[in-house]
């Protein structure tokens, strides 16, 4: 028997050593997994507190967005009237929402039988805000402002709104409108634009009318606030047409401007026409006490039933306007028709371009 003890021993310490060396692995690895824990528990903290963030930027958006958007029980008729109402709403379709699209990114995928805008649409949505500017001779001071010919819109417009209009200008070389355009949404200067983005379009769009010392000055305001700005235009094109060149090319760019909006007709023709449209409004070319008003049915048995009523505006040349010739609801059932095969269209020119 005690020829067996060493052995035995031995093998009690042998079996002792192995328990204290697999325990000793398997606290190493608990020790490891209760770390893993923690990481988890602190990733799991930094989640909800994103998530949170993200929560009380969307309660936020929904506050802005909602007092912007038209109500629920307004005329949309009425609401779609005004160009202004227009620019507003493609904006936030096209800018608000696609950043909350970043955190909630199957909100945009809600069915519906129009195409959702795109970013390109803001060039034809500010369309025809310039075009009713330059018509009616409306002032841009007031158009920022919200008003047009006198009424209200039902929208704030912001300082992307104007500079979206000042873009619109410039690339139709209308370079005094989109500096004035500029100035308002600098003097807006609200959370929706940064001042970079526009003194970036004003120093050419001031150089295009002239304007060395403005253009220079908005150059060195963006250089010196903001010296690590990348240009939208090449820092040497900047600096070579600012330094230089802005007469010529205020020269240049108003022949450009005539030949792609006066191809057709000439100015003065175009003057002509927006004359007869500022007619429309009231401020008519004819004395008031030689027009009238009266019923057409052209001897037509069905129009006996249902005459034009049709308003002279003015007699030579002669501007007539039609009242109630088409109901409210055949109007809309010809949209519903045309909604479905209409594409937009767009002007192709073949102006020399630099």
């Amino acid at each position: 028997m005690e020829k067996f003890m060493p052995v035995g021993i031995t093998s009690l310490m042998l079996s002792q050593l192995l328990v204290t060396v697999t325990m000793g692995s398997s606290h190493k690895r608990l020790g490891e997994l209760v770390n893993s824990e923690r990481n988890l528990l602190d990733s799991l903290e930094a989640e909800i507190k994103q998530q949170e963030s993200h929560v009380l930027f969307l309660e936020r958006r929904l506050e802005e967005l909602s007092a912007s958007s038209p109500p629920r029980q307004i005329d949309k008729e009425q609401y779609l009237s005004n160009a202004l109402n227009n620019l507003v709403l493609i904006r936030r379709l096209i800018i608000d929402w696609s950043t909350i699209a970043r955190i909630v990114p199957d909100l945009l995928t809600i069915p519906s039988e129009v195409p959702w805008p795109k970013e390109e649409d803001m060039r034809y949505i500010a369309r025809p805000v310039a075009r009713l500017q330059r018509t009616y001779g409306l002032s841009t001071e007031d158009l920022a402002r919200g008003w047009v010919l006198g009424s209200p819109a039902d929208v704030n417009i912001t300082g992307v709104d104007c500079l979206n209009v000042a873009l619109y200008y410039h690339q139709e070389y209308h370079h005094l409108l989109a500096s004035q355009w500029l100035d308002h949404a600098l003097a807006k200067l609200d959370n929706s634009v940064t001042s970079t983005a526009v003194l970036d379009l004003a120093v050419l769009s001031r150089c295009y009318l002239g304007d060395t010392a403005g253009s220079v000055s908005a150059l060195t305001e963006l250089l010196t606030n903001f010296p690590d700005h990348t240009p939208a235009t090449h820092l040497d094109k900047w600096q070579k047409i600012t330094s230089s060149d802005c007469p010529q090319q205020k020269v240049t760019r108003e022949k450009w401007r005539k030949q792609i909006e006066f191809s057709d007709v000439s100015e003065e023709s175009m003057d002509t026409f927006h004359s007869l449209c500022r007619a429309v409004t009231g401020s008519s070319l004819q004395a008031q006490h030689v027009l009238s008003c009266r019923y057409v049915h052209y001897n037509k048995t069905r129009l006996r039933l249902g005459p034009f009523r049709v308003e002279e505006l003015q007699l030579n040349p002669p501007v007539l306007m039609f009242h109630d010739i088409i109901s409210d609801a055949e109007i809309r059932a010809v949209q519903r028709c045309a909604s479905r095969r209409t594409m937009r269209m767009s002007r192709v020119h073949t102006a020399s371009k630099p």
